[in-house]
């Protein structure tokens, strides 16, 4: 198969090349993938619309009616299937193919391991939305979180009731949208988005809605969701060959975000958002939400952010390879007290070299903690680095710096300093 990826440009052409995909469905499930990385879609977008906006929205929404050749509905997402077939063997295992079942297990192994632990006071409560087969909700439930699974498609909650019943657990699973979000009474320790943010109609009044819906010390883990840094436009409809096959076919709603549109966005609905990611697998990477009390906060795209050796594009300061400090600042006053800096970087591909980040005041002269990461041994490209320090008594101009040695190539995202409550 060719590697050359077709621009179409009419739905004739694209229900011509879709016709093809139903062929390559029928010898393998990797075949239909291959299939889909062989074309794609360009559309003109406006680029002086607010993506907060009704005209922008608007905009989007056309472009989703041209495309799937219908108008939008919530009911649009309902799948059929046969469900006592699916509670013996479920997607992916349907798939028989080693990559999809792979991938999909590293990802929700991966997903698990970033939820909150539990505690011997009660279990905690997981908001699960659009669970679709399953396999995530039942891998929860298996370990004694209490989990309510909500599912736009009557299908799928019969099916995880079957396969929980056949188990022996327990899952509350209701028949509903995301708007649910806004009945919420009793809030959640976290709550999981895996590949189905992205189907939400109108994610500004969701994400607007997790605050009242959970605990102070909650979090939002939105998995496997196309947010990705050179996504052409702040969101809108994805216009890549499986995208288009789910919305032509199947009338789904398949959209996707720029990074630096959704970091923007879920910080101003109050929440803080570190990315984890594992290379090698497409769907490991979760972007984690949570409500830390940050005391400050250095944004490389704000005034308050220094630096000496950094150049500022596509939401973070990268280094210039050159030694100095990529951060420095913001001579903010503190009081005395625990704290910890939280900083968050990647590595550049091939990078090796020393990061060192200190906390200081008066000018640099005093030291209250410093760490030191060899970018050559980190495990993954992608770093959350902790550190934490005490300030006794208080100071006038506390600075967090990040140094890079001559060569280190990385990008900086943002920091933070958060309180940590006393000994």
């Amino acid at each position: 198969m060719s590697t050359d990826i077709e621009v179409i440009e009419t739905l004739e052409r694209l229900d011509e090349k879709l016709r093809e995909l139903d062929g390559l469905a029928l010898v393998s499930d990797d075949s239909l993938r291959r299939g889909f990385e062989t074309f794609r879609m360009n559309f003109p977008m406006p680029s002086d619309l607010d993506p907060y906006s009704d005209e922008y929205r608007e905009h989007q929404f056309k472009l989703y009616e041209t495309i799937s050749g219908r108008n939008y509905a919530v009911k649009n997402e309902v799948a059929a299937f046969d469900v006592a077939a699916a509670s013996i063997r479920p997607f992916p295992y349907t798939s028989e193919s080693p990559s999809t079942v792979g991938h999909q297990l590293i990802a929700i192994g991966f997903l698990i391991s970033l939820l909150p632990s539990r505690t011997p006071e009660r279990p905690l409560r997981i908001l699960e939305f659009g669970p679709g087969w399953g396999n995530t909700t039942l891998a929860m439930a298996t370990m004694g979180y209490n989990v309510t699974a909500i599912d736009i498609a009557p299908g799928f909650c019969e099916l995880i009731r079957t396969r929980a019943d056949m188990l022996g657990i327990e899952v509350d699973v209701v028949n509903g949208d995301f708007s649910l979000i806004e009945d919420v009474v009793e809030p959640y320790d976290a709550v999981v988005f895996f590949e189905c943010f992205h189907h939400s109609s109108d994610h500004l009044r969701l994400l607007r809605s997790l605050a009242a819906a959970t605990t102070p010390e909650a979090r939002v883990l939105f998995a496997a969701e196309p947010i990705v840094a050179d996504f052409p436009v702040p969101w809108g409809l994805r216009l890549d060959g499986e995208s288009l096959w789910a919305a032509r076919n199947f009338g789904w709603l398949e959209l996707g975000f720029n990074q630096t549109y959704f970091e923007e966005t879920v910080k101003r609905c109050g929440w803080d958002l570190v990315n984890h990611r594992l290379d090698g697998t497409p769907w490991a990477n979760v972007w984690l939400a949570q409500k830390e009390p940050t005391v400050l906060r250095l944004d490389p795209s704000q005034s308050t952010f220094h630096t000496q050796v950094g150049e500022y594009r596509d939401g973070a300061m990268y280094s210039d390879g050159t030694q100095g400090f990529l951060q420095y600042g913001p001579y903010q006053a503190l009081e005395s007290g625990r704290y910890q800096a939280v900083v968050d970087f990647f590595s550049l591909d091939g990078a090796s070299g020393l990061v060192a980040i200190d906390v200081v005041s008066s000018s640099g002269s005093v030291s209250h903690g410093r760490l030191e990461i060899q970018v050559d041994h980190m495990q993954q490209h992608n770093a959350v680095s902790r550190l934490e320090f005490t300030l006794a008594p208080a100071v006038a101009d506390l600075e967090l710096r990040v140094f890079v040695t001559a060569g280190t190539r990385v990008a900086l995202r943002s920091s933070r300093i958060l309180p940590l409550p006393a000994e």
